[in-house]
C-alpha cells in the first residue's frame, strides 16, 4: 500500500494541485503501475472529474489544472494511505475521519464530505 502525505495547498503524495492533466496521467502510470483508462464526469466545460480504481481516488481539475483530490472508501479496493504529519488521516471511519480536522472544517455536498482549505474530499460507502 502507497503512503502519500498531505502536504496542505501543495500536494497529496505525488499529486500537485495546479498539475495539468496529461501530467497526472504520468505520475499514475509511474507511481501505481497502471495503464487504467480513467472513468470520466464532466460536470461542466470548466470543471472534469476523473477516477482511478488505482489509486482509488477521483481527481477533480478545472481548466485542465488538478484542484481536488477525493478519496472514496471502498473497502476491498485500498491502494494508498494518506498522513498529515505523523498522523494516519486515510482510510479512517467517517466519524474519526472528520474530528481530526473538526467536522465544521467540512461542507457535506452530496454523499461527499469538501475541505475547501485542504483541497480534499471523502466519500463513504
Amino acid at each position: 500500500m502507497k503512503k502519500l502525505i498531505l502536504n496542505t495547498g501543495i500536494s497529496v503524495g505525488p499529486f500537485m494541485f495546479g498539475a495539468e492533466r496529461e501530467q497526472i496521467l504520468e505520475i499514475i502510470k509511474k507511481e501505481f503501475n497502471t495503464d487504467c483508462e480513467p472513468i470520466t464526469d464532466c460536470h461542466s466545460p470548466t470543471y472534469h472529474t476523473e477516477y482511478f480504481e488505482n489509486p482509488d481516488i477521483y481527481l477533480e481539475y478545472k481548466d485542465n489544472k488538478l484542484v481536488s483530490v477525493k478519496f472514496y472508501n471502498h473497502p476491498k479496493l485500498r491502494y494508498c494511505e494518506v498522513y498529515l504529519g505523523n498522523e494516519k488521516i486515510w482510510p479512517r471511519i467517517e466519524k474519526k475521519f472528520l474530528s481530526i480536522f473538526g467536522r465544521e472544517a467540512f461542507t457535506e455536498i452530496g454523499s461527499a464530505y469538501c475541505h475547501t482549505q485542504l483541497s480534499l474530499k471523502a466519500l463513504w460507502q
